[in-house]
């Protein structure tokens, strides 16, 4: 998922580049306009700059397309993305259901450890008894033998 999200990441950068590419061609090939007293007060004619410019409409116009194409491209392959993204409810439910079914094996793992360990303290606690019952009766043993003078 962390890889569809940094596709996803990486479009939104190239979408938001683009945005800002555009703008700026378009600022870029956008006639100056005038401004109440504006022209007066720097005494500068806008009319004399446009007539400096050579303009080629057909390519602004494809500069226009080109851009239009790119940005609805990025736009489409985001939604892609967006889409193959996997539904937050349905994704809940399976990594609860997996959650479970690891807790489960653990679980199960844990409960045969107890079982063994269980058993060995058992079989510990039982040699522990013999042995104390064999000190005991040797200890009676010894006490009970009559005392050669």
């Amino acid at each position: 998922m962390s890889d569809r999200l940094s596709q996803l990441q990486d479009q939104v950068n190239k979408l938001a580049s683009l945005f800002c590419d555009a703008t700026g061609i378009l600022q870029q090939r956008a006639k100056p306009s005038k401004f109440e007293n504006f022209a007066e007060s720097l005494n500068r004619g806008y009319e004399d700059d446009d007539k400096d410019k050579p303009v080629d409409e057909k390519s602004i116009e494809d500069v226009k397309i080109e851009y239009a194409k790119s940005i609805t491209s990025a736009a489409k392959r985001i939604d892609e993305l967006i889409d193959s993204l996997p539904n937050e409810d349905e994704s809940n439910e399976q990594l609860q259901a997996q959650q479970l079914r690891e807790l489960e094996i653990e679980n199960a793992i844990a409960a045969r450890q107890l079982e063994y360990v269980t058993k060995c303290a058992e079989n510990l606690l039982q040699q522990i008894q013999q042995k104390i019952s064999y000190v005991a009766q040797s200890q009676l043993n010894f006490h009970q033998e009559p005392k050669d003078p």
